[in-house]
């Protein structure tokens, strides 16, 4: 138990670990409510009036719910109508038509006229809306019931099919299954009650992120800082140094994984049920639309508490495999990529794999998939096993079950087995000799070659740009791109009239729409020859597949029309002379949120970890005592440190950034890069009167300067943090966890945040663009600024440089 107390000290004594659990809960939650009243804040106003109208409902059967609010909701549209005559009086048209309209429905205007909700619009919109879903949630009962009971005879018809009728094959014993398990919900009974606080309170992604970067930073604590220390051969010399000690370690970890989900995931749920409320938590989960192919018959209240149940058990096994890569693998910077290219693998399993794909196992048995148990519920599948149809709930189950057997045993060995001393193995003594070889052989007294070696060699980042080159080559296109007929048939028309929008040009477009609305009547006059037996039917098949093939190129030629309409606007509103650019080149460089956004959390990612080095490697070898004491240890040495971390960043960003280029001038279509940017319509916002050319260039340099602000970031973290691992944490926290959230569509935190940088095509729609950059960017510099002076004031200090 003694021991148990010391590892919970020493967690204790760590205020990063302190401050950012409760920085991560408290945005955690704050994003969570303003999702909330973003998306459904019509909802949260009248959710009083909501539940009063609820409960008028209760107790009454899915088929008369159903037809009382689809009568009242029909009325309420009526009332909508006639609410609106006053408004629009002065048009005749309308005046007409509300005239026929009150005729037609006489005695439901008097009853408007009689009503509270005469000339009360808000009430109507109010009562109208919170109708419709007290009738969509009839209808679901209705539809839910049908279902389950059909549900057999619908099977029976699936099997008397051919390709289903095999008894040994999975199609049929999957059918049979299905039937089966749904057996159970058969006259389930059904209750009234809003979804949303079950739902958003159980499915909100971003808890799972603060979760994951928590658990790192503990294992971190109790399983890395000691080996970082070099503590590792004292600990383990001790009576208790292995076995026991790593039982205690792991018992805190997971007591501490256990609170802390308890604490994460249950403030969703007290937020979530302060916003809507949970409803009667005796109901069952059947009643809910969200549940509707979910099979096991649970109540609400059963429902949120196996929710917390499997988060707790899945944060658990997830502390459990940080752990086994931590005691297994060693260092900090192998640890950090091969856990984040297991989580990129599984993420991409879950999001690309099709869910009746034959490879569907991997889709639903991998960490993303544990952590989306809203789904693994609400999302009744059976995955094929060797022929079998086997539950997904079960697999997963059954997986939890393996892996924490497994990765315990696995954690502990590794523990056990690790070598208490320098010593390392033959192949990393054979690379440490051929490091002092190139040292002893290559020697110099430059000082910036000095902390390029150590950064590169010595903190082994030379690997991480070793990932970027093949990241770079995996991404540049090497064979012809092939279009089909509308897209080559696009970039035919786009190459006759690519460059600046002139008369010409649209007199040419202006052509081709006569000649699109003569071949209708080509088609009749071809048909009258033949009737006229002026042509023979050969010919005239000939001559309509000409027609034809013709025609089909109006499809293509629409996209033409829309941006010349386009061009048109820009010049009558904004006096700019645009001219044409293919799409498909200009969506390739400036509409591809989501590509941007992966490819600026690999860049931050390679980014961090390649810098991680820089700073904590003099810390961890207690060197900046003696640094500081040399007569250019002090500024020289912290900006050349600078300086080879702007070399450093620069040169990723350069690597990254060559596919994209590189492909648009070679695979796609080419463009005019002399015309006006506002030529693009997605960058119709911008309002610089620069070409697409310049453009470009100027985006890319003002990147360059957020990269650099971010460096300076990531440097002031590794200042203040001193251990590698920490810096890794705190940084990704920064940089990569607010455009991870971006990924998903949660951009609460963007403005706060670097994701910008790497979306400057999409962003500042609602301010000039110009005054949005600038004022951005110049944001950017105050921080980086601060940052700067920060990490400086800070390394000054006597006791920073001791430890």
């Amino acid at each position: 138990m003694k021991l148990i107390g010391y590892e919970f000290y020493k967690i204790s004594k760590k205020r990063i670990v302190l401050l950012l659990s409760f920085f991560l809960l408290v945005i955690n939650g704050v994003f969570y409510v303003y999702e909330q009243y973003k998306t459904n804040e019509t909802l949260i106003q009248d959710l009083q009036a909501y539940k009063q109208q609820e409960q008028k409902y209760e107790g009454i059967s899915p088929e008369e719910g159903w037809q009382l609010t689809s009568a009242q909701y029909e009325q309420l549209n009526l009332f909508q109508q006639f609410v609106q005559a006053d408004v629009f009086s002065d048009d005749p048209v309308w005046q007409s038509f509300m005239e026929e309209l009150i005729k037609e429905q006489e005695d439901t205007y008097q009853q408007y006229l009689e009503s509270p909700y005469y000339n009360h619009a808000d009430a109507i919109r109010r009562d109208a809306f919170i109708n419709e879903r007290l009738k969509s949630q009839f209808e679901h009962a209705l539809h839910f019931q049908e279902k389950i009971m059909t549900m057999e005879d619908r099977a029976k018809d699936m099997v008397s099919v051919s390709i289903f009728n095999d008894k040994h094959s999975f199609s049929y014993r999957n059918i049979v299954k299905t039937v089966e398990d749904f057996k159970p919900l058969r006259g389930l009974p059904f209750q009234l009650g809003l979804e949303e606080g079950v739902v958003t309170g159980s499915n909100f992604r971003p808890t799972d992120l603060c979760m994951a970067v928590i658990l790192l930073l503990l294992a971190s604590v109790l399983f890395y800082v000691e080996k970082e220390e070099g503590l590792v051969p004292l600990i383990r010399a001790a009576r208790h140094g292995k076995l026991r000690t790593f039982g205690a370690k792991f018992t805190v970890l997971t007591i501490c994984t256990i609170g802390l989900s308890l604490l994460y995931y249950g403030s969703i749920l007290f937020l979530a049920g302060r916003i809507y409320g949970f409803g009667d938590l005796s109901r069952y989960i059947q009643s809910m639309s969200a549940f509707d192919h979910a099979v096991e018959p649970l109540t609400a209240g059963q429902y949120l508490l196996f929710y917390l149940a499997a988060k707790i058990i899945v944060n658990v096994l997830l502390a459990w495999l940080i752990t086994a890569l931590f005691v297994s693998l060693g260092h900090i910077s192998r640890i950090y990529i091969v856990l984040t290219l297991f989580i990129a693998a599984n993420f991409l399993c879950y999001v690309l794999i099709h869910p009746n794909s034959y490879m569907n196992v991997l889709k639903y048995i991998n960490l993303i998939a544990f952590y989306d148990f809203f789904h693994l519920i609400s999302d009744y599948r059976n995955l094929n096993i060797l022929g079998y149809p086997i539950r997904k709930d079960t697999l997963t189950f059954v997986s939890w079950g393996i892996l924490a057997i497994v990765l315990p045993a696995v954690s502990a060995w590794f523990f056990v087995r690790q070598s208490g001393t320098i010593t390392r193995p033959a192949p990393w003594r054979w690379i440490a000799g051929w490091k002092a070889w190139l040292w002893n052989n290559k020697r110099t007294n430059s000082l910036i070659m000095h902390e390029w070696f150590k950064l590169l060699i010595v903190g082994k980042s030379i690997f991480v740009f070793l990932i970027a080159f093949i990241y770079m080559y995996q991404h540049i296109e090497q064979d012809e791109r092939r279009y089909d007929v509308e897209t080559g048939t696009y970039n035919h028309y786009i190459s006759i009239l690519n460059g600046k929008l002139t008369d010409h040009k649209l007199q040419l477009i202006q052509n081709e729409l006569d000649q699109f609305a003569e071949l209708p009547n080509q088609l009749n006059h071809l048909k009258a020859s033949l009737d006229a037996g002026e042509i023979d039917l050969l010919t005239y098949n000939q001559e309509k597949y000409e027609i034809e093939r013709y025609l089909n190129r109006q499809r293509a030629f629409q996209y033409v029309i829309e941006q010349r309409d386009y061009l048109i606007r820009l010049q009558e509103h904004k006096g700019i002379t645009g001219g044409f650019v293919n799409t498909m080149t200009s969506d390739a460089l400036f509409n591809r949120k989501q590509e941007q956004i992966r490819d600026g959390i690999t860049y931050l990612i390679l980014l961090i970890v390649g810098l991680a080095p820089l700073f904590p490697i003099d810390v961890k070898y207690g060197f900046m005592s003696i640094i500081w004491s040399s007569s250019k240890g002090r500024w020289r040495m912290f900006a050349i440190k600078y300086i080879i971390a702007y070399l450093y960043a620069i040169g990723l960003f350069v690597l990254m950034q060559f596919p994209k280029y590189f492909n648009v001038i070679v695979h796609l279509p080419s463009i005019d890069w002399k015309l006006p940017v506002q030529s693009i319509e997605v960058l119709g916002h911008v309002n610089w009167p620069v070409s697409i050319l310049a453009y470009v260039i100027i985006t890319n340099l003002l990147q360059i300067c957020g990269v650099l602000m971010i460096v300076h970031v990531i440097l002031m973290c590794a200042v203040l943090v001193r251990k590698q691992m920490f810096m890794l944490i705190a940084a990704t926290s920064l940089t990569v966890l607010p455009l991870s959230l971006e990924y998903f569509e949660l951009s609460m935190i963007s403005k706060y945040s670097f994701n910008f940088i790497f979306l400057l095509y999409d962003k500042f729609h609602s301010v000039s663009y110009e005054t949005g950059i600038g004022l951005y960017f110049g944001t950017l510099l105050v921080i980086g600024t601060a940052a700067f002076w920060a990490a400086w004031s800070v390394i000054n200090r006597s006791e920073w440089r001791v430890v």
